[in-house]
């Protein structure tokens, strides 16, 4: 047994060492080429883009050295800092009351054209990471979440791995995309030539973006042109990421684990993903306030799906529920694919109006663009009641697991019951 924890740890030390020392070399690259484009190309807008992401860079990479350390520490026997006693002081209330300032603050800095490069990157990570912080909280409240090399090891996973091994498949999937429409564009020679004039256009002369999105709009309004796009979005994208957000709790596959430790898992490893995919997909100017709150919502869908695909997990290798992991799975892929859906389509929407005809009436339009905005308040509302009513279920359990160590006749060692007692209310924050 030691010596698999001891192997556990070397790959977690080196996998978190590579982490650092890669994301923190695309920080630097990332950073240098920001203050290029400002001191040399007086191109302010791009600097802001390359700082961001070098922020967020950073952030990651910064995150993986607890996950080192604690590794090391194991490595070693060395007495290691529990920083599980520091999440469970954590004041959600603070966060929640801290929040609008923070989105002042930034909503200010990136009204400030010359100044938003390096001001609303601290802000932006801030802004992001609350609400991931926030839910992560509330998802793991009261529940046993291991050793806080766990933890760390759990949450980095999903914030780095994750995302990596996510990459790999959805090229994938957009390559196998691109090689089903080259088959059907050269079955349509009409659709052929209408392609080979747009590349003539482009390739021809430098066109600003309203006179591309005329170019490209009878284009764009292909039906195929949708219903691929929304195929994508929709179901291959889900399909993908509902499988891999939860890396962490995967790699934790054969442990002796109780459900509540499989939902902890899936919650922090969903978070780190969150986390991530928030930082490097989000943007600035005026409508980073609306991205930020917009983000908000995503990391309750990530961290609810990641959670509960985690807790299945569990149920599928230590009681063969391999029917309940398939329903999690399917339900965690619809509720993605619905968000991405609505968000595809609005997208649509709002680029038609530069179009001069567009596929779809025009009230239906402006009725489906008012409402997408409360569909996704809709799908928020719901993964949270799902995240409270599987955290208290699962709450409940684990307290009553503690109880269970109570002496069943007081002849026993009743000191040595009492220190197992105070070991198991400290694992559930009772």
């Amino acid at each position: 047994m030691n010596s698999r924890i001891h192997q556990g740890s070397l790959w977690q030390l080196v996998g978190a060492v590579l982490a650092i020392a890669s994301l923190w070399s695309a920080a630097l690259v990332l950073a240098i080429f920001s203050l290029f484009q400002v001191l040399v190309n007086d191109q302010v807008m791009e600097a802001g883009s390359m700082s961001m992401a070098a922020a967020a860079f950073f952030l990651a990479g910064s995150l993986c050295i607890p996950s080192a350390y604690y590794a090391l520490c194991r490595l070693f026997g060395w007495q290691a800092f529990d920083s599980t006693h520091s999440q469970r002081r954590l004041q959600p209330i603070l966060l929640i009351l801290a929040f609008p300032a923070v989105l002042g603050l930034g909503y200010a800095a990136a009204q400030l054209e010359r100044l938003s490069w390096i001001l609303l990157p601290p802000i932006h990570v801030l802004a992001i990471g609350m609400p991931v912080v926030l839910v992560l909280y509330l998802a793991v409240r009261r529940l046993p979440v291991g050793s806080s090399q766990r933890v760390w090891g759990v949450f980095d996973s999903g914030l780095v791995l994750g995302p990596g091994l996510i990459l790999v498949f959805e090229l994938a999937a957009v390559i196998a995309f691109v090689f089903l429409g080259a088959v059907v564009v050269a079955s349509q020679p009409d659709l052929v030539d209408q392609i080979l004039s747009l590349s003539e256009q482009f390739s021809r002369q430098t066109l600003t973006q309203e006179e591309a999105l005329e170019v490209l709009g009878p284009f764009l309004q292909q039906p195929a042109v949708i219903l691929a796009v929304l195929a994508f979005a929709a179901l291959v994208v889900p399909m993908i990421e509902e499988v891999f957000k939860p890396v962490g709790a995967w790699l934790l596959v054969g442990r002796r684990m109780t459900p509540a430790e499989g939902f902890a898992a899936g919650a922090l490893s969903g978070a780190g993903y969150a986390l991530f995919e928030s930082l490097m997909l989000s943007g600035g100017g005026e409508s980073w306030m609306w991205i930020v709150l917009g983000r908000a919502g995503t990391a309750v869908l990530h961290i609810t799906t990641s959670s509960l695909m985690g807790w299945a997990l569990v149920q599928a290798w230590t009681h063969t529920r391999l029917f309940r992991l398939g329903l999690v799975y399917l339900g965690a892929v619809l509720v993605h694919g619905t968000w991405n859906a609505v968000v595809i389509v609005n997208a649509y929407l709002t680029l038609s109006t530069e179009w001069p005809t567009s596929l779809m009436p025009e009230g239906i339009a402006g009725w489906i663009g008012k409402a997408a905005p409360f569909i996704l308040v809709l799908i928020t509302i719901l993964m949270l009641s799902v995240l409270f009513w599987a955290n208290r279920r699962l709450a409940a359990v684990a307290a009553r697991r503690v109880m269970e160590f109570v002496p069943a006749n007081n002849s026993q060692d009743s000191t040595a019951m009492e220190n197992e007692l105070e070991k198991a209310r400290k694992e559930v924050n009772l």
